[in-house]
């Protein structure tokens, strides 16, 4: 073997060899290395350079712990020179190490965070550190947060997370009943519907706190949302000598407060949907002169749930399914976006393509018509969807397989786009072979989804036939205090969303 005229290639006894400066975290050799320099010894020298302390292995931590694990008694080692503690020469030796041990037995998730960072405290940027070691750049960042989080660092080998679930781990690294849910997820499955889930809470939550400092600020006490032990009533259910009370009107009372609901937009703005507008509310109606505009109907009227208890239940059932498929929307668009960017088309593409064209219905008509928005988005960068010409221009340029993902995400586009928040309440034949086909191709459905596309097989949450708005009682015909409101679209669709999600 012929080496630099610099280098020297020596037999060294691979127990006397530095083995202390390896990004690897775990250097155990397996069992098949160490079999293997039993019959053949090490085949390719050891790369190593001289120390102070002795000769440092630079290249080759594996084979020296196989050929110590195997017995020789010597090994080839290619000493390259001196050891130094340069910045200039610690980047080179992580780069080096990174691109031997990718290629070889390839680095886990942690080997790759502890690079990362050491990396990065060198002084490299994340754009650097991708582009040097060849990754993608968001790799690079995910490492970066996962070396910044303890939490998500040590559940990276300890549970099995792979990169991106460890990055998502650490968003919520302050809250140990997020970490536990998503730990769970990770084992169980749905890890990435109880991501989303977490973090539309967190979202709702900041946007409820911005509405409520807002309130507070012009002098409007907040309070929660009222219950049967709670007095406070609507201001559009009270009067003040004979007179209905407004938000302005009341402004004076010691009672005068507000409590918040949510409002959602469109589903066509599921990832910024969320909004908090005040109800106002006397907190003791009673005591500060006003009446209840609706207490002789409410009086006389009967019911089977007098105490309101049934009603409120069916309303939390219906806010939280609302909840959940707007986060599997998100993380099911997610999906599909990277499902679109494929090349070549999934199993039985050709003949699902040919059942829904034939088929026809409103959805693809609708999509039409409007000139595939969701598909422009999907195929599209999310930011910039594509204008109607760069689709014409992508679908004329493709390949002949590539052609036929564009054409199967046109018609599932079309879908998508029609499937309002309520979708689960009473699944559609569409619907429910739409979803089937997704989980066919990959997709993990969300158990609201899996409701959807098989309802025989699953324990689906009872429709409410008629939902309530009012939280207060099933029995008072009040007008409505609602417990979450929708915005609807511009103009009517197909998939019209109901006014009140309550």
């Amino acid at each position: 073997m012929t080496v630099a005229s610099d280098h020297t290639l020596q037999q060294i006894d691979p127990r006397s060899l530095l083995l202390d400066r390896n990004l690897r975290l775990t250097t155990t050799a397996d069992r098949d290395l160490v079999a293997s320099v039993k019959d053949h010894g090490i085949l390719i020298p050891i790369i190593a350079v001289q120390a102070t302390d002795g000769i440092r292995v630079r290249h080759g931590h594996r084979r020296t712990l196989a050929a110590i694990d195997a017995g020789l008694p010597t090994v080839p080692v290619v000493v390259i020179g001196e050891d130094t503690d340069t910045n200039k020469t610690q980047i080179s030796r992580l780069l080096a190490q990174w691109a031997e041990n990718e290629h070889r037995a390839g680095l886990t998730d942690a080997d790759k965070i502890t690079a990362v960072e050491q990396l990065a405290a060198f002084g490299l940027s994340p754009a650097s550190i991708a582009r040097r070691t060849r990754s993608p750049r968001d790799r690079i960042t995910a490492a970066l947060t996962v070396a910044a989080s303890p939490a998500a660092r040590g559940a990276t080998d300890e549970h099995h997370l792979d990169l991106t679930q460890a990055a998502t781990l650490a968003e919520f690294d302050q809250d140990p009943d997020a970490v536990k849910a998503l730990l769970d997820a990770a084992r169980t499955g749905g890890f990435d519907h109880t991501a989303q889930r977490l973090r539309d809470d967190l979202a709702e939550r900041a946007a409820r706190d911005h509405a409520a400092q807002a309130l507070r600020d012009s002098g409007v006490a907040v309070i929660d949302h009222p219950t049967t032990d709670n007095p406070a009533l609507p201001l559009t259910q009270l009067a003040h000598d004979g007179t209905p009370l407004t938000a302005e009107s009341h402004r004076t009372c010691p009672g005068h407060a507000a409590y918040l609901v949510p409002t959602y937009r469109h589903h066509d703005d599921i990832e910024n949907a969320r909004s908090h507008i005040p109800i106002y509310v006397c907190t003791h109606p009673t005591t500060h002169g006003h009446t209840d505009r609706f207490a002789a109907r409410s009086n006389t009227t009967g019911g089977a749930d007098p105490s309101g208890a049934l009603a409120r239940a069916e309303r939390a059932t219906v806010i939280e399914s609302n909840k959940a498929w707007r986060a599997a929307t998100t993380v099911r668009r997610a999906w599909l976006r990277t499902f679109l960017a494929r090349r070549t088309p999934p199993p039985d593409t050709a003949r699902f393509v040919a059942a829904r064209l034939a088929a026809g219905g409103p959805e693809l008509s609708r999509a039409l018509d409007r000139h595939h928005p969701l598909a422009a988005s999907l195929l599209g960068d999310p930011d910039t969807p594509l204008e109607l010409t760069q689709l014409a221009s992508m679908i004329e340029s493709a390949a002949e397989p590539r052609a036929q993902v564009l054409a199967l995400g046109l018609i599932l586009a079309a879908y998508e786009d029609t499937f309002g928040v309520h979708i689960w309440r009473s699944p559609t034949p569409t619907a429910r072979r739409y979803l089937a086909a997704l989980e066919q191709w990959g997709y993990p459905l969300a158990d609201i989804e899996r409701a959807v596309a098989h309802p025989a097989s699953t324990s689906p949450t009872p429709p409410v036939e008629t939902p309530s708005a009012d939280p207060a009682s099933a029995s008072t015909p009040a007008p409505a205090a609602p417990a979450e409101t929708t915005i609807p679209p511009a103009a009517p669709t197909a998939d019209a969303t109901p006014p009140d999600e309550s």
